[in-house]
């Protein structure tokens, strides 16, 4: 206590180049974070109304801006708000794969599906959920090698019989809008077909069951 019985007061000790760095990492989340304009306003099919003009404007000057774009990238900072967006998600997908060994057998083995594991491992797997949503895309092609590798390893047993190529499949269910039918039979096709590196798969080792 102070004279008085007052309390003296503490001075501020907060550093002015925290607050500017607390600062620009504020602007540099919010920008990156804020969702795409409506596809008719990109093809400038649309004229933009109220907030519209905010979103065009940040989605074409602001984050595509090199130091936001390269500083929320090479931190982890990005975020991608998709259940927010105005376009989210109209399909239901999975993955899965036909391996082939080298004695001609077929196993088909189920990528990690959120629909069907358990309340405890859904958090856990659900990186695998999304790095599926990315790679079955024609533009991630140059992971499907990779991909396709480690399909081949995880399923790797018995080193006198190991898989010789993998098929991997993209599986998708269109979810119909409200009022319409909803389809019940999945879409299936084989969208990467791998022959496996045998010497890498030996290296790495066959996986116990």
């Amino acid at each position: 206590m102070g004279e008085g019985g007052k309390t003296p007061s503490l001075p501020h000790r907060v550093s002015p180049y925290f607050k500017i760095f607390f600062f620009f990492n504020l602007v540099c989340i919010t920008i990156w974070a804020l969702p795409q304009p409506p596809a008719a306003l990109k093809s400038k099919g649309v004229q933009p109304v109220g907030s519209d003009w905010i979103l065009l404007f940040n989605d074409e000057h602001l984050k595509t801006n090199g130091i936001v774009q390269t500083y929320v990238l090479g931190t982890g900072l990005w975020q991608y708000w998709d259940m927010f967006a105005p376009d989210p998600a109209q399909i239901d997908f999975y993955g899965d794969a036909d391996v082939v060994y080298r004695d001609g057998t077929v196993k088909t083995y189920a990528y990690p599906r959120m629909a069907d594991l358990p309340i405890a491992l859904k958090g856990p797997k659900e990186r695998y959920r999304k790095f599926f949503e990315r790679v079955r895309e024609d533009k991630s092609s140059r992971l499907w090698p990779s991909f396709g590798q480690r399909v081949a390893l995880v399923n790797y047993h018995d080193p006198k019989n190991p898989p010789t190529s993998v098929r991997i499949r993209r599986n998708w269910l269109p979810v119909a809008p409200p009022g319409q039918k909803q389809e019940t039979e999945y879409h299936h096709y084989v969208f990467f077909e791998y022959v496996v590196d045998q010497a890498m798969l030996q290296k790495d080792g066959p996986r116990p069951q």
